[in-house]
C-alpha cells in the first residue's frame, strides 16, 4: 500500500450505501459513452457537444467556484456556470459535480454551489461521487495505480494523467480502497 497525505476531512462514498454508488457508477458509465470519454483529461467541450441543453459558461469574479442554474426545467436546460478564474483542475472537477447534480437530482428547485465546507448533504455526496467517478473511472484507476505501484509516487502521476490534485486523487483511491 501507498501512503497517502492527509486528505479532505470527509469521504465521498462514506456516506453512500453500496446500492447507491452502484447506481451512481451506472450512470456515470452511460453518460461517458455518451460523451465519448474514454481516455483522462476530459475535456469538458465534449460534455457541451453530447448534451447541448447543456451550457458551461465561465464567469469572472463569480463569489462560488461553480453553479448550475435551470434556465427551463421543464425542458431540462441548464447552465453551469463555473468561476472562470480557477485553475484548471478545479473547473473541470466543478463542472462535473454541478453535472451529477443535473443528472442526479432533477428535481432540485434550487440552484447548486459548489463551494461548501464542513458536513457534507446527501445530494453533495452523490454529486461530488459522480464528479469522481466521471473523471477517474474505476477500472482505469485500478489498472493505473497496479502499474504504476513501483513508482517513487504513484498518486502524484495518477493525479497528473487525470488532471485532478493530489488530495482528489487520494480520495478516489481510498474510494476504491486501493490505499
Amino acid at each position: 500500500m501507498v501512503a497517502a497525505s492527509k486528505t479532505r476531512n470527509f469521504s465521498v462514498s462514506k456516506g453512500l450505501d453500496a446500492k447507491r454508488r452502484k447506481a451512481i457508477e451506472e450512470l456515470v458509465e452511460k453518460v461517458r459513452k455518451e460523451i465519448k470519454f474514454a481516455k483522462p483529461p476530459l475535456d469538458l467541450s465534449l460534455i457541451e457537444i453530447a448534451y447541448p441543453e447543456v451550457q458551461i459558461i465561465e464567469t469572472p469574479n463569480s463569489p462560488v467556484s461553480s453553479e448550475i442554474v435551470y434556465i427551463d426545467k421543464t425542458k431540462r436546460i441548464a447552465q453551469i456556470n463555473v468561476r472562470g478564474n480557477e485553475i484548471r483542475q478545479n473547473k473541470v472537477l466543478n463542472v462535473c459535480h454541478a453535472l451529477g447534480h443535473y443528472f442526479l437530482h432533477p428535481k432540485c428547485d434550487c440552484a447548486c454551489r459548489m463551494d461548501f465546507y464542513g458536513e457534507l448533504t446527501a445530494e453533495e455526496a452523490e454529486a461530488t461521487y459522480f464528479a469522481e467517478t466521471l473523471l477517474m473511472p474505476n477500472s482505469l484507476v485500478t489498472k493505473l495505480f497496479n502499474s504504476y505501484q513501483r513508482d517513487f509516487d504513484p498518486i502524484y502521476k495518477l493525479a497528473k494523467c487525470f488532471s485532478v490534485k493530489r488530495q482528489i486523487m487520494e480520495d478516489r483511491l481510498a474510494s476504491l480502497e486501493l490505499i
